[in-house]
Order: C-alpha cells, then sequence, then structure tokens
C-alpha cells in the first residue's frame, strides 16, 4: 500500500478517511501526469510479482558485479597510500559479507581483492610498517570468521599486503609473525579462516618457511583431529623438487615421518620417500 500511494504522490487519497471531502471534484490529470503516474505503477507492480522480483535480482546482481568492477580498476591505479586508508572499511564489509552468506556479495569481493594483485607498485613511498599492522588486523576480522567462500578473497589480500612490505627488517618480523601465528592457530581448538591467511602466505612464499619445516610437522603430529587436513596441507606444500633436493637438510624429519606412520624400514629413508608415505597416509584429510 505504501509503494502504491508514494507511486500515486500528490494524487493519492488521504490516509485518514474522515479527511476526505467526498464533495470535492474529481482530481484532475492531464496527458503527462497520467503517464508518469501510469509508469510509476507499473514499476510498483512488476515489484510484486514473481517475474518482476527474478528481473529485480538480476539487475542488482549485474549492478553489484560493474560496481565491484569499477571499484577494482579503481584500487589497481590510485596511489598506494589510498588503498590502505580504505582496506579498514573493506574489512568491515567483508565481516558484514561473511554473516549474511549471499555468494554474489562473496563473489563482488573476489572480484576487487583480485585487482589488488594486480597492482605493480614502483613508488618510492614505504608502506611496509603499515602493511605488516593491516595484515594483523587482516587475520584478527578472520579469526572470528569461518568461511570456505572466502578463501580467494583472504588469499588476494594477504598476498598484497606481504607484497606491499618492501623493508627487510620488517620481512623478517613478517616471517616470525606467521610461524608463531601458524603456532597459536594448532595449538587452539576453534578452527578459522584465520588459517587462509596463514596457509595462503606459506604457499605463496614457501621459501621463506623452509627452515620451518620440521616445525611444521611436529604441529602436525600435535594439533587435534579437527585441524589434521589443515596442519597436513601445510606440511604438504614442501613437496617440491627445488626443496626436498637438500636432503640433508630435512633428513631428521624425514626419518620422524617415517617412524610416526611407522613405514615399513627401506634403504630409502629421504625426505622424498618420507614425503610419499606422508602424502598418501594424510590423503583423506588433505583438502
Amino acid at each position: 500500500v505504501a509503494a502504491l500511494r508514494k507511486a500515486l504522490g500528490k494524487f493519492a487519497t488521504s490516509e485518514d478517511v474522515e479527511d476526505i471531502d467526498t464533495d470535492d471534484d474529481d482530481v484532475e490529470l492531464n496527458d503527462e501526469e497520467v503517464a508518469a503516474v501510469d509508469e510509476r505503477l507499473s514499476n510498483v507492480m512488476k515489484c510484486f510479482t514473481s517475474k518482476g522480483r527474478k528481473i529485480m535480482i538480476q539487475e542488482a546482481k549485474l549492478y553489484r558485479s560493474r560496481v565491484a568492477e569499477i571499484l577494482g580498476l579503481t584500487l589497481e591505479q590510485t596511489p598506494v597510500d589510498t588503498v590502505f586508508k580504505f582496506l579498514p572499511k573493506f574489512f568491515e564489509i567483508i565481516s558484514s559479507a561473511d554473516g549474511s552468506g549471499r555468494q554474489e556479495v562473496i563473489s563482488a569481493i573476489v572480484v576487487v581483492t583480485s585487482a589488488l594483485g594486480r597492482r605493480e607498485d614502483s613508488e618510492k613511498g614505504d608502506v611496509s610498517k603499515l602493511a605488516f599492522k593491516t595484515f594483523k588486523q587482516l587475520c584478527e576480522i578472520a579469526e572470528k570468521m569461518h568461511n570456505v567462500q572466502m578463501k580467494n578473497a583472504l588469499g588476494n589480500l594477504a598476498a598484497f599486503l606481504y607484497k606491499s612490505i618492501t623493508d627487510s627488517t620488517v620481512q623478517k618480523a613478517f616471517t616470525k609473525f606467521i610461524v608463531q601465528e601458524i603456532e597459536k592457530y594448532f595449538a587452539e581448538g576453534i578452527r578459522s579462516s584465520k588459517y587462509t591467511v596463514l596457509y595462503e602466505i606459506v604457499r605463496r612464499y614457501h621459501d621463506l618457511f623452509v627452515s620451518n619445516f620440521g616445525l611444521f610437522f611436529e604441529l602436525f603430529k600435535k594439533t587435534n583431529k579437527s585441524k589434521k587436513g589443515e596442519a597436513a596441507n601445510i606440511v604438504a606444500i614442501f613437496n617440491r623438487k627445488d626443496i626436498t633436493a637438500n636432503q640433508k637438510q630435512f633428513a631428521s624429519t624425514a626419518k620422524e615421518m617415517l617412524e610416526h606412520f611407522k613405514a615399513e624400514k627401506s634403504k630409502d629413508d629421504t625426505i622424498t620417500s618420507a614425503m610419499k608415505v606422508f602424502l598418501a597416509e594424510t590423503a583423506i584429510i588433505r583438502s
């Protein structure tokens, strides 16, 4: 009723029937006014039909998609310090979208974060400390979420923030922070999207964490059942020729792996052999 009254505008009758003067002549409308009212009424009626609602939903999705593309292009081209001013608000949007479960909103967020990954920052300004601080905020946001659909968006944000850290001292602090947060995550019982943020950093920049391989396997052994698969995913990242080529560095961990899974004794106790056993034993729990 409210929608119809709004469509009729000044030509609608009073909400209070007692206010209507039945002695008044009918309101006259010219052709232009009739056409305008007719169009507004037609739009209102569309909203209350099944087909009309579907059309509106489709239009809303298309509009949201275009806004996401425009925002992504803007963030791709705008100065990096402006991007960092925008990110806290964007984190709020991500938190809200997580609770809504609306796929079209999540898809739009992925489009925007993908644009950040395409940035080629060659500016002189150093935002390393700000990027590190913002990454910590991202971890805090992700810790309150558990949404597989947000995986790509969170991964894109994590990678962008790391790429923004150019200062060597901050990079070292960042790497140390990642390892500490991984230890903390697998020591606690509640699963969250914080795992996604940490995992994506290790996956994309595995060379920074080669020395922590033994620790990651130790965490796999100790963590609770609900997180075994996630811990196994991190260990599996290091199943790479360029890493397993350094057999001596992983000799002790290889021995632990074979003993943990009670593998048949073999002359081949290298990390390559141990990883084959590990991958086979954890195939079901890894995603």
